[in-house]
Formats: C-alpha cells, sequence, structure tokens
C-alpha cells in the first residue's frame, strides 16, 4: 500500500502521503501563559521558530550515521513498561528501519507490542553529551531550570502504547508523530503487553464514550474507507458514584499530530500513546 502514496525525504527521513495531520483538539497557548494552564495538555506556540536547527543539522540521517554510527544504543519493546531491552549500534538500528521501507519488516497489527523494538527512552547522556547539548528548551519561558533530555527516532507506524510518567515537553525535529493524550481519571480499555499504538488505535469501534471524538488517527493515511469511519473514542470512565458530578464522564480523548518543530506539554500521569505517521527524529524533556 504505502508504495502508491506520495512520498518526500527532508533529511534523509521519509515523510508519507501529504500534509494533512487529522482532527487536533488539543489547545494552542502561548509560551506566556503556560504558568496558568500547565494542568492540561496542550500545545506550547513558540516564536522562536529556528532554536534547534543545530540539532536538526546532526539529526539528518546521513549526519546521524557518519558521526554517531557505531555508538550502541538500547532499543525498548513497545508495550506499556518497556521492560524488555536489547543493544544495537545506530546504524544497523537505522538499517532495520530501511528495511521497512521496502517492505519487509514493516509494522503490522498482528504484531504484539513486547515482540516490538523502539529506540526512545534510554540514552547514555555522557556518550550523547553533544548531541543533546544542541537541545534548546526555552526553560525561563516555562518557569523550568532542568530537564531530563531523551532522544529517540522511529519507523513509520512506530510508537508507544499508552503509559504514565512525569511531566514533559515533547518535539518532533523530523516526521510527524500523532499522540493520544487521556486524562488520569480514565481507565483506557488497552492491553499493555500487547497492544502497540498502531494496532490498539485500528481495533477502536464507533462506540461513543466521550464528550470530544476524533476521526480514526490513520484516516489521513490508511486509504481505506473501513478504517476510515472507525474512531479513537473508546475509554472506560470511573463509575459515576467516584465522580463529583456526571461532567466528569465526558473527559476527552484528546488526538493530535505533532508537525515538525512543534512542542507539546503533557502533565504529570496523563496517560498518553504515539504513533509515527513518518520516519520520525523527536526529542523529550523530563521536568
Amino acid at each position: 500500500m504505502t508504495d502508491s502514496w506520495p512520498v518526500t525525504e527532508h533529511g534523509g527521513w521519509l515523510k508519507y502521503d501529504s500534509e494533512a495531520s487529522g482532527l487536533c483538539n488539543l489547545s494552542r497557548a502561548p509560551i506566556e501563559a503556560f504558568e496558568r494552564i500547565k494542568d492540561e495538555p496542550h500545545i506550547v506556540e513558540l516564536t522562536l521558530k529556528f532554536r534547534n536547527a543545530a540539532i536538526k543539522g546532526l539529526s539528518t540521517r546521513h549526519s546521524l550515521i557518519r558521526k554517531y554510527g557505531d555508538y550502541r544504543i538500547t532499543l525498548a519493546s513497545s508495550n506499556t513498561k518497556s521492560y524488555r531491552k536489547k543493544g544495537s549500534t545506530l546504524k544497523e538500528y537505522i538499517a532495520d528501519m530501511l528495511k521497512q521501507r521496502a517492505g519487509q519488516q514493516i509494522q503490522r497489527p498482528a504484531r504484539r507490542a513486547n515482540e516490538t523494538w523502539y529506540w526512545f527512552g534510554d540514552i547514555d547522556h555522557q556518550q550523547w553529551a553533544d548531541l543533546l547539548g544542541k537541545y534548546k528548551l526555552p526553560r525561563e519561558q516555562l518557569n523550568t531550570q532542568s530537564a531530563t533530555l531523551t532522544y529517540g527516532i522511529g519507523g513509520q507506524f512506530s510508537g508507544v502504547p499508552l503509559h504514565t510518567h512525569g511531566a514533559v515537553f515533547a518535539e518532533t525535529l523530523y516526521g510527524r508523530k500523532r499522540w493520544f493524550i487521556m486524562h488520569p481519571d480514565v481507565r483506557p480499555d488497552f492491553d499493555g503487553e500487547i497492544d502497540t499504538s498502531y494496532s490498539w488505535s485500528l481495533r477502536q469501534p464507533g462506540e461513543l464514550r466521550s464528550r470530544v471524538c476524533a476521526p480514526h488517527p490513520l484516516a489521513d493515511v490508511l486509504h481505506d474507507d473501513t478504517a476510515a469511519a472507525l474512531d479513537v473514542c473508546r475509554v472506560s470512565a470511573p463509575a459515576p458514584s467516584a465522580l463529583p458530578n456526571e461532567e466528569k464522564m465526558a473527559r476527552p480523548v484528546y488526538v493530535c499530530t505533532l508537525a515538525e518543530g512543534e512542542l507539546l506539554y503533557v502533565p504529570a500521569m496523563w496517560w498518553h500513546a504515539t504513533l509515527n505517521l513518518d520516519e520520525t527524529v523527536f526529542v523529550s524533556a523530563f521536568v
């Protein structure tokens, strides 16, 4: 199917389909408003559009292979706890991504999350200090003096299923990454051992459990009438007796595609999952 999609190459990474990113029901707010709305996930609007030109220049496929290709990296399984690990060199990992382009190892819904490998969290900060040092987070404006950075690369349809952790800023340097975000009080319907974010998104039926419902996350990527008709609204809300009022049952499922250079903020302990729509390079800043 991918052979029929329009494809462009940017920095040596493939971008599929079109510029369409689908519905986004996350709010956008200027960075000056961050302190007032930091309890809600949102996209932080920045004025310094080229603040990360240096790290983006080092993150082209050719630059990474030339300068860091022999570095050892730790891949993690794509299940919720990501407890399985295995080692690789960066150039070996990228070579496996190139096999996906040829359709040899394309991500499939049948693949289990604990059998799918992804470089997205573990990083030797001392070894990668030169690269990570080029990333610029506007800390003074965000009132954030310290942040732990991670760096990752993912092939098309890779990602991490629903999970939680501390507050994080996320930014893509190359490619588009789709996010699914839910309030901590929601009990999502998923299997953290089996479900990849790709298979989970494909499986969601049209059962409305949220006031804010989005089209299927792959509707703008998969040329398939069935997939396009689905939605991602199936969540299991707490029983009404556990909530102060019925309005709490209307907690939305936030769905948004992060474009290159956009900065997303996810508060601590909010459920979230990611799905890479292209080959992506990204940075996360945990605060």
